[in-house]
């Protein structure tokens, strides 16, 4: 429940954020950012796509998430949204391709654990 109300507050601080841009001197600070890539399935105006993430607003975003193999590999744990394989959406490179609008953001992964 915790989760899901950082997540909704987050979606809501970018939505009305967006637009504004934050351009970090050398030695500023930080501005982390998180998406949960689950957001896309939300109905109505609460869908929420990798397109709509600000490049501008973080100096860091995250993606929420992907899994641990038992080999100690990432896996997709939404192959269809994360992966451009077996017509899929392709989530993670369209992540990472964040970069071309703003070379400085620095896209990192999170990795959870499947129980």
């Amino acid at each position: 429940m915790k989760l899901l109300l950082s997540c909704w507050i987050l979606a809501t601080v970018v939505h009305f954020s967006y637009g504004a841009a934050v351009e970090p001197k050398a030695g500023g600070k930080k501005m982390v950012c998180y998406y949960g890539s689950w957001a896309v399935y939300r109905p109505g105006n609460g869908k929420f796509d990798v397109e709509h993430i600000d490049p501008f607003l973080c100096t860091h975003i995250i993606y929420g998430f992907t899994g641990l193999g038992t080999d100690n590999t990432m896996i997709p744990l939404d192959p269809w949204n994360d992966l451009y394989d077996n017509w899929g959406k392709g989530a993670f490179l369209r992540f990472t391709g964040l970069k071309r609008q703003n070379p400085n953001l620095k896209a990192l992964i999170a990795i959870g654990l499947v129980i």
